[in-house]
């Protein structure tokens, strides 16, 4: 969540404040989406805002700082917009001479100057008496792809370039920033360092053959009779599907190591789950006192993260699905541990209601995978919140994975959260040489491999 800045240091008006809201359309990336009934969200400290149509919100990509938040969209009357200021304090602008949005257009870049004052009215702190308005950048809004409708998702993928002026995929980026900055104060405060792994790889760490090739797209400058054909690097590169090796060789030396990076990964599924490219955090750290001790840094780091963010998801959340934003706000706010349950408790727990129910449509069975529909039944109705399930079955995990004290599970978990399902897996590794080959005996890897 971008920080909120202290509005007592901050320069402030007494009678009048200007709304440096929108760029120029020539300039910088500015987005706005004003109709005649203009809904305006001013979301930072000072009133720079973002401006909304009757039926979807555009929030503003330029301003540096400001602490944007998404918000939804109730009735306005046609002289008064809807002002955000911060998570907490909310206001409107009021436009007494209608003659001021006659030349509002969908698209358009403005500024908006007028006097801020305590709102009389219910549901907001305050109010922007509106008394001129500039526009900067003017936008037809015949020629205008964004219009003031549901667009799909279809539909935004074709104008790539313009997409974030949507409210959603602008609180998505602010949401993934605020994020991803909440997790690394968080590490940073765990003594971990973050570091910068390779993109462009020759290992297959998970050694599942799930990768993508990279060739050069012109062939060599040079040729002579005795060139021959060759990879790049004399050896075949990829496209990383993990920082995990190199993580575990800087861990090594530094003690506690993270990265945020993205990872390719040539999977056939076409389903949400399974992304060709996605950002993954990944950290690996020495001298750990077992694997609850992993469990306990991955609860800290989500339970931070989400805390920094929930006035922010809040928001984002308006006319969602509320037994889910409970169900976060739950997990971000539980004061025990969160569930641990070994897999061998899971299975036993899924074959007893499988026998009655008949619901799955996979049968749970010991050694096997556990799907989609049996992590959410886990985390749904048997445990009703987030739960590491510990210690699978050997053949059904990684060969790097520490194999435990019975010569069949292994020392690895999986964390579960309710309306999703898996989210994060870790394990501890494997250290002793005699059982790693044996390890990669059993996955057909050999030791060049």
């Amino acid at each position: 969540m971008a920080q909120r800045r202290n509005t007592a240091q901050q320069p402030r008006l007494a009678q009048s404040l200007e709304c440096n809201c929108c760029l120029p359309s020539n300039s910088q990336q500015a987005a706005v989406n004003i109709g005649p009934k203009a809904r305006i969200h001013l979301v930072h400290t000072h009133f720079c805002a973002a401006v909304v149509g009757h039926d979807s919100a555009s929030i503003l990509d330029h301003f540096p700082l400001a602490p944007y938040y998404p918000s939804a969209i109730g009735k306005s009357c046609a002289n008064a917009s809807d002002i955000y200021c911060d998570s907490e304090r909310m206001g409107q602008a009021v436009f007494t001479n209608t003659e001021l949005t006659k030349r509002l257009t969908n698209g358009a870049s403005v500024r908006l100057s007028g006097r801020l004052t305590d709102s009389i009215g219910a549901g907001q702190d305050k109010e922007l008496q509106v008394e001129s308005v500039e526009i900067l950048g003017e936008c037809d809004p015949e020629t205008y792809p964004m219009q003031k409708h549901a667009l799909s998702v279809e539909y935004l993928r074709d104008h790539c370039h313009l997409r974030t002026r949507t409210r959603e995929i602008a609180a998505m980026m602010r949401l993934r920033d605020s994020v991803s900055t909440a997790m690394q104060s968080y590490f940073q405060s765990q003594g971990f360092c973050y570091v910068h792994t390779p993109i462009l790889t020759s290992n297959d760490c998970e050694g599942a053959g799930e990768t993508f090739k990279i060739a050069p797209s012109s062939p060599p400058s040079i040729l002579t009779s005795e060139a021959k054909p060759a990879e790049y690097f004399g050896h075949p590169a990829y496209l990383t599907v993990s920082s995990q090796l190199h993580l575990e060789a800087l861990a090594t030396a530094i003690s506690r190591v993270y990265t945020l990076s993205p990872c390719f990964r040539a999977e056939r599924s076409q389903t949400n789950r399974h992304l060709a490219e996605f950002w993954m955090l990944e950290a690996e750290w020495a001298f750990t006192s077992g694997l609850d001790d992993i469990c306990q840094v991955v609860e800290d780091l989500l339970k931070h993260s989400l805390n920094k963010n929930l006035d922010t998801m809040g928001i984002l959340w308006q006319g969602g699905d509320q037994s889910k934003w409970l169900a976060l706000q739950n997990i971000a706010q539980s004061d025990p541990r969160w569930t641990r349950i070994s897999y061998d408790q899971a299975v036993k727990e899924l074959t007893r209601y499988q026998a009655v129910t008949k619901e799955f449509v996979f049968e749970p069975a010991w050694g096997k995978s556990l799907q989609s529909e049996h992590e959410r039944w886990i985390a749904e109705k048997l445990v009703n919140g987030p739960v590491f399930v510990t210690d699978y079955p050997a053949e059904l995990k990684p060969f790097y994975m520490r194999l435990n004290d019975d010569g069949k599970t292994v020392a690895c978990f999986d964390l579960l959260i309710p309306h999703l399902g898996e989210l994060v897996g870790g394990s501890l590794r494997e250290e002793r040489h005699g059982l790693l080959e044996g390890a990669l005996e059993r996955h057909n890897l050999g030791k060049e491999d």
